[in-house]
């Protein structure tokens, strides 16, 4: 998936993304967020309406989202 929107991490296990990077979808949640690896192989969570085909028509995420992580917020385990 293309990055279309920049995203900033709230949280330690998201993962900052700039438009126009390139992003592989490992695992999408009901809640509008899915477990990302980009091509430096760092992995994170990252907001569907971020992404070509994320849904939404934003221009910007705000860094105080109103939607709230749940269904991916304790599966984003790795080490």
């Amino acid at each position: 998936m293309t990055v279309r929107v920049r995203f900033v991490p709230q949280l330690p296990d998201e993962l900052a993304i700039t438009p126009g990077e390139t992003l592989y979808i490992q695992s999408e949640f009901d809640d509008g967020w899915a477990l990302c690896i980009n091509m430096l192989e760092e992995q994170g969570m990252v907001p569907l309406e971020c992404l070509d085909g994320g849904g939404g028509q934003l221009t910007r995420v705000s860094p105080w989202r109103t939607t709230r992580r749940a269904s991916s917020l304790t599966v984003a385990t790795w080490g």
